[in-house]
């Protein structure tokens, strides 16, 4: 393809316009030179070192690649690499979670369980007589009503839940994060929190999980 293009452009000017022409051959150089650069890019247009550079943004944006405004072309390019492979590891415990809470907490994190015991199951004996009917247990306020909500356990101070399935207790261990240290982590965890979740960061004092009033996640 290279040799089928005018280039250089000022051998192919007619001789008697040559004299002065060549200002006008360099420019039409570089723009000739430009669209056989972008012609032969399309040919590497999957391929995360070669991809023409003006395509990585999108690329970026259509792998979640996280790519940020202040990254070099070559950060770019290593993100996008790995998308695939980071997206499969998103918002796994070890491999993804703890080391964005030990760094920015500057502590060996975990998750904490307050329960100390199974769960209380409520079921019938199997065989009610027919028409008998499965009672309720009665709610202890409004917003409550029916009080199907029995879980061994501690709770979470500042909030008042339990630790059970949809609430996920982080120990930080850090007592000693600023507001704006939690408000970062939080800003930098949330979206890895599933829907319907709720993820507490805090801390623990003696037994207890005392979580930051900034910390909650999903709430």
């Amino acid at each position: 393809m290279e040799r089928l293009v005018p280039v250089p452009f000022i051998d192919h000017v007619p001789d008697e316009i040559k004299t002065g022409a060549g200002p006008l051959g360099t420019a039409m150089d570089d723009q000739i030179n430009g669209l056989v650069d972008d012609a032969f890019g399309i040919e590497y247009l999957k391929d995360p070192a070669r991809a023409p550079a003006q395509f990585l943004e999108a690329f970026g944006y259509q792998l979640a690649a996280d790519l940020q405004s202040g990254d070099s072309e070559s950060v770019k390019r290593s993100k996008i690499a790995t998308a695939q492979y980071a997206n499969s590891m998103r918002g796994l415990w070890v491999e993804s979670v703890k080391p964005i809470v030990d760094i920015r907490a500057m502590g060996d994190s975990r998750l904490f369980s307050g329960v100390g015991s199974d769960d209380f199951i409520i079921c019938g004996k199997g065989d009610e007589p027919e028409g008998y009917y499965w009672s309720i247990i009665g709610g202890a306020s409004a917003s409550d009503p029916f009080g199907i909500r029995i879980v061994a356990g501690g709770g979470v101070a500042g909030y008042g839940v339990d630790t059970f399935k949809g609430n996920v207790l982080i120990d930080v261990d850090n007592a000693a994060l600023t507001t704006e240290e939690v408000a970062a982590l939080v800003a930098d965890l949330t979206l890895l929190v599933p829907a319907f979740f709720h993820v507490y960061l805090g801390y623990m004092s003696g037994s207890a999980f005392i979580a930051y009033p900034n910390g909650l996640i999903g709430g």
